[in-house]
């Protein structure tokens, strides 16, 4: 077994087509959220100066059926997929990979110490969804029904040094 990883800065829609066949156990990818145009403008204050509230362009009009094929085609019979992805996308997420998987569920990460609501208007961003979509053929490793919660708590990590990818 070769425990070598390597991690690649890339455009991944294009990287992907240059992967082997069946070549990937895992795929754990946290793709565009389509948030951006509920995220525009700036958050203004009366106390400090405005906070930029724009997501970036990269976020427009992602679709997972655009990966659907290539990740087909790169996992293994028995590999899995985890995502991350927002409310608004769980349902494409779900018509597009339900069928082609043994099992597809959700996971929620619990982060103890989100982004603060500078507004204090609605709930904190503490949660991300994750879709698990496990193919036909994989092994559960569960060893005890306390191991098989749909959720995880934890901080975010802060102040860690940036990985840098390959270029």
């Amino acid at each position: 077994m070769n425990n070598s990883y390597r991690i690649f800065n890339r455009d991944s829609l294009v990287f992907i087509k240059s992967m082997r066949d069946n070549s990937v156990d895992f795929i754990f990818t946290d793709p565009p959220y389509n948030i951006s145009k509920y995220s525009t403008g700036n958050i203004k204050f009366n106390h400090r100066s405005d906070i930029n509230n724009d997501i970036a362009t990269w976020d427009k009009d992602f679709d997972p059926l655009d990966y659907r094929d290539d990740f087909l085609r790169i996992l293994k019979p028995n590999g899995n997929i985890f995502a991350f992805t927002s409310y608004n996308m769980i349902g494409r997420w779900h018509e597009v990979f339900d069928p082609l998987f043994d099992t597809f569920q959700y996971f929620i990460w619990h982060k103890t110490n989100p982004t603060p609501k500078f507004k204090k208007a609605g709930f904190l961003n503490s949660c991300e969804m994750i879709v698990c979509m496990w193919n036909r053929g994989h092994t559960w490793n569960f060893g005890k029904q306390n191991e098989m919660h749909n959720f995880f708590e934890s901080s975010i990590c802060v102040n860690y040094p940036t990985l840098k990818g390959e270029a």
